[in-house]
């Protein structure tokens, strides 16, 4: 009977996205899997599941704090310390990754729970402009890895589709905010440094400006297909920055990080810049 209620988790095709409205985030919880709590303070989901071995599957999803000021790796550090001093938790693992465009890290651990003991993941986020926990433990015993993973690969926030002038639209992550100019539009996210993320989308009426001291950039998806960028950092008040800009048709886009927090916000911004849809197939042609 437990191969069978093991097997019959693991297998299940279904299940439902739920959505915090509190927290603007969504998450997948299997079939069978019983929501206690939502919207609790700074907990936007209290899961279990049935008996597994000798235990019962647990999910927990809690935000954080804002993303402002802080780095991914500083507030996983600061998690793995908390867990760490529980009594009998011994870290396994620990691995960065992305869950869609967002960066995250997972730590595994080991605790004693009985005579077969405990399994746990704890994944931090960054996700919109938070940062979230993802908590998922069960026995050791009968540890449902597969369906963890898709739970884990299954947090979202919602996208919002923006219209700038000349019919460009470009879709924004939750928290992320968005001004519309005569020229086209400015995106902005997380500060971490000097400035917050930004990301910039201009209708030109003239040959692109290269910035002085360019170097070749990666390509890179706009408006439906790929192009060529260009790099240039520049020092600023003792922060270093770094300017991507890539020019399709007669449009402009650049973003602009912070070089230490490149990692944890340029995924990001690329696929903003990947959401770029013109009305219709002639990126060059003039509105």
């Amino acid at each position: 009977m437990r191969l069978l209620a093991l097997c019959l988790l693991l297998l299940a095709p279904q299940g439902a996205k739920q959505w915090s409205k509190a927290h603007c985030v969504g998450v997948w919880i299997p079939p069978a899997w019983k929501i206690v709590e939502r919207d609790q303070g700074p907990e936007a989901f209290l899961v279990i599941g049935p008996l597994l071995g000798a235990g019962i599957p647990r999910m927990v999803l809690t935000r954080v704090g804002d993303a402002q000021a802080r780095s991914l790796g500083r507030v996983a550090a600061e998690l793995e310390r908390k867990v760490a001093g529980r009594p009998g938790w011994t870290k396994t693992a620990s691995v960065r990754k992305r869950i869609g465009s967002f960066p995250a890290v997972r730590v595994g651990w080991r605790f004693k729970q009985g005579e077969s003991g405990g399994r746990a993941r704890f994944t931090v986020a960054m996700l919109g402009d938070a940062y979230f926990v993802l908590e998922l433990s069960a026995a050791a015993s009968h540890f449902p890895g597969a369906t963890f993973d898709r739970i884990e690969a299954s947090l979202e926030v919602h996208w919002t589709k923006r219209r700038l002038l000349g019919g460009l639209t470009v879709e924004t992550p939750a928290g992320w905010s968005f001004e519309r100019d005569s020229k086209g539009g400015t995106i902005r996210g997380p500060r971490m440094g000097l400035m917050p993320a930004m990301v910039g989308l201009a209708r030109e009426q003239g040959a692109p400006v290269v910035p002085p001291g360019a170097k070749p950039g990666p390509k890179l998806s706009f408006l439906g297909g790929m192009g060529e960028s260009h790099d240039v950092e520049r020092k600023l008040n003792g922060h270093k920055m770094r300017l991507r800009q890539i020019h399709v048709g007669n449009w402009t886009a650049a973003i602009i990080l912070p070089v230490d927090a490149w990692d944890d916000l340029y995924p990001v911004t690329e696929r903003i810049l990947r959401s770029a849809k013109l009305p219709d197939a002639d990126p060059g042609k003039d509105r």
